[in-house]
């Protein structure tokens, strides 16, 4: 099967997915779903967009991603660490669109599909964003796509590519900055690790975080919360960037994880966003915001 074969259906499956969590949204916002309905919501979009991609993967390399490997040295705290890094940036990014362009309603996105801070208890947050929208947007991302796409480019474009599509996936314009670098962490920590669940176990990590502020903010906002929450969360951030980075070194150092592969870098990304399918891809999330922009 060559290139244009195999990647066809994998980029048609980002176009249904985006359709498939824009209706939803739509479905969340219009008529109050129960979380129920919602976590059911996120199972199928990821799952159905999971099952089209399968054909054009190489199955025994997704198998291999799926296998649960020890990581080495340093291993748990560099995923649980990135993950904390991931949600404190995603938190100031969002936190100060929001204030610059003085919108209101904040959503501190912790799954592709929109949760608002009220309304929902601390139990089903923690089952939707830590459990559940971690396993299954990881398992098509990092599991079926990165199967597919990443052999065929190399690291550094491969890299690239998965923090634009979670960026697009979202679906907001505002969740952009933050979307692009969580797929860039979870699509790093594929990578070096060569396995899914370093990116599910981050991805949970970080939505764990994600939850937690959550639930802060609805607590203490009659205290005035929100006056230091972005000074807080640039803080926690640049703590945990900090310790990443530290712990990032100290594993290249001794070789625990692997250094990039060499790659033509923009032409290999090229060849990736030139395919149909994330063009239409693209076509999509462009026609959702103008649609938005015009009819509110």
């Amino acid at each position: 099967m060559n290139q244009d074969k195999r990647t066809l259906l994998p980029g048609l499956s980002l176009f249904v997915c985006f359709c498939l969590l824009t209706g939803m949204e739509k479905l969340i916002t219009h008529f109050n779903l129960p979380p129920s309905l919602m976590a059911l919501g996120e199972i199928v979009c990821f799952g159905l967009a999971l099952a089209m991609a399968l054909p054009g993967m190489d199955r025994e390399r997704f198998k291999q991603r799926l296998a649960f490997k020890m990581p080495r040295k340093g291993g748990w705290l560099l995923i649980l660490f990135m993950g904390a890094a991931t949600a404190f940036a995603a938190l100031s990014l969002n936190m100060l669109e929001y204030r610059l362009l003085a919108h209101t309603g904040l959503r501190l996105t912790i799954a592709s599909l929109p949760m608002p801070l009220g309304g929902m208890s601390f139990a089903w947050r923690l089952l939707i964003g830590v459990v559940i929208a971690a396993l299954v947007e990881e398992l098509y991302l990092r599991g079926a796509l990165f199967s597919v796409y990443g052999e065929e480019v190399g690291t550094s474009a491969c890299l690239l590519f998965g923090g634009i599509v979670f960026a697009l996936l979202h679906g907001s314009p505002l969740d952009l900055a933050a979307g692009f670098c969580a797929g860039l962490a979870f699509t790093y920590l594929t990578y070096v690790f060569d396995t899914v669940w370093a990116a599910v176990l981050s991805h949970a990590a970080a939505a764990f975080v994600t939850v937690v502020m959550q639930w802060i903010a609805d607590t203490y906002a009659p205290f005035g919360i929100w006056n230091i929450l972005l000074p807080l969360t640039v803080l926690f951030f640049l703590l945990f960037a900090f310790l990443t980075l530290d712990t990032l070194g100290k594993m290249l150092a001794r070789g625990s994880i692997p250094h990039f592969e060499v790659s033509a870098g923009w032409y290999d990304l090229w060849l990736l966003v030139k395919e149909p399918g994330f063009i239409v891809f693209v076509l999509a999330f462009a026609g959702k915001i103008i649609l938005n922009y015009w009819i509110g």
